[in-house]
């Protein structure tokens, strides 16, 4: 007769005394997330299709013939988000470029 080998399966392990003790402090859920509202569709930029050959100029717009546009919700269903930020609302500091390019040896600036 042949033995059999040693199980390699694990007991289940034992079930624990649970305690009707509470931790002294439960973690604190973490702080709201503002959302900020995505604007309505009509105000989201032109997306299209591009035409399926090779692009040789970057800088053109690249449209189909006749154009396939992209519809904000097929955007947003791609994972793609769209905000306006109103620039009138936010205070930037006086000198937006922190050095000044004509300091730069480079004679290009």
């Amino acid at each position: 007769e042949r033995q059999k080998p040693p199980s390699t399966q694990k007991p289940p392990p034992e079930k624990s005394q649970q305690t009707s003790e509470r931790p002294s402090k439960l973690p604190q859920p973490p702080p709201p997330i503002t959302m900020i509202p995505s604007p309505p569709d009509s105000s989201w930029p032109d997306a299209w299709l591009m035409p399926p050959a090779e692009c040789t100029d970057q800088k053109a717009p690249n449209r189909r013939s006749p154009n396939v546009p992209v519809t904000a919700p097929q955007l947003r269903s791609l994972g793609i988000s769209y905000w306006h930020l109103d620039p009138s609302s936010h205070s930037y500091p006086p000198l937006a470029v922190p050095w000044n390019p004509q300091d730069s040896p480079d004679p290009h600036l």
